[in-house]
This record gives structure tokens, sequence and C-alpha cells, in this order.
């Protein structure tokens, strides 16, 4: 039993480790990715410790775009009445720059 228990304790750790870093964060109410410090700041962004799992360099990353608009999910921004802007904001390619008019 014991070893059965330690078994499935490694395989639930290598999954957690393995969780791919680019997921999605939240830091009072803003949207943000996760992603390394050094692609942040290359990007303009802010790193913000505390909110992603994984490595420690592996943070929340928020960003400021447009004229006071911000990095959101394209799926967010739409169902907030934004329009996205692409290849403004660090992450993966849904994560767009939201403006309101």
């Amino acid at each position: 039993m014991t070893k059965l228990f330690l078994f499935i304790s490694l395989i639930i750790s290598a999954l957690v480790w393995a969780s791919p870093a680019s997921g999605y964060c939240i830091v009072n109410g803003v949207t943000g990715t996760c992603i390394s410090t050094g692609d942040c700041s290359n990007q303009g962004g802010s790193s913000f410790p505390g909110y992603c799992p994984g490595p420690t360099d592996i943070q929340c990353c928020l960003k400021n775009c447009l004229n006071g608009g911000w990095c959101l999910d394209t799926r967010d921004c739409k169902t907030d009445g934004g329009q996205s802007h692409p290849g403004y904001c660090p992450g993966p390619s849904n994560i767009q720059c939201c403006t309101w008019q």
C-alpha cells in the first residue's frame, strides 16, 4: 500500500512540474500570463511573483498597451465589450491588447 501511494505521489508531482508555463494568472483583478521574467521584461511587461506554478522565474506578467488598454484573453475582451489588437502583448497568441472606446 505504501509503495502504491509513493508511486501515485511521484506521478502527480511529475505532472504538476511538467505543466506548461504559459497559463493564465490574475493580479488585482487583471488577467496576465505565466511566463519567464526575462520574456516579460523583454516584451515591456511587469512580473508579479506568487501567482504562477513552477520555477521562481515563472511569474505573472502584466502589461499595459495602446492608450490604457490591457493584455487580456481575446474571449474576455470580447465579453467585456472591448476590441482586441494583436502584437502588443507577451504570452500566447490569444492574449492581445484589449481597448475600450
